[in-house]
C-alpha cells in the first residue's frame, strides 16, 4: 500500500510544484516550490522509482525531509 499511496501522491505533488498559484503564508514562492520539490522526491524514492535510486536510499526514506515537510504542510497542499 505505501507504494501505491507514493505512486498516487507524484503527480499530483509534481503537478503542485510546477503549477501552484499560491503558497503558505509564512513562505514564499520559492521555498513553496523547493519543498514541494523534497516532497516529489522523498516519494519517488519511496515508490522505487526515482532514476538511480538505491534500496539504500530507498531504506532511508523514513527519515527524509520530505516525508516530515508532507506531515508539516498536510493543510496546505491545495491550489
Amino acid at each position: 500500500m505505501d507504494t501505491a499511496a507514493a505512486r498516487w501522491f507524484i503527480p499530483r505533488l509534481r503537478w503542485l510544484r510546477d503549477h501552484h498559484v499560491g503558497y503558505p503564508g509564512d513562505m514564499t514562492d520559492e521555498s513553496w516550490t523547493a519543498e514541494l520539490g523534497k516532497m516529489t522526491r522523498a516519494f519517488e524514492l519511496a515508490a522505487g522509482i526515482f532514476e538511480g535510486s538505491t534500496d539504500t536510499e530507498a531504506a532511508q526514506i523514513e527519515e527524509s525531509e520530505g516525508l516530515d515537510l508532507f506531515i508539516k504542510r498536510f493543510h496546505n497542499l491545495w491550489d
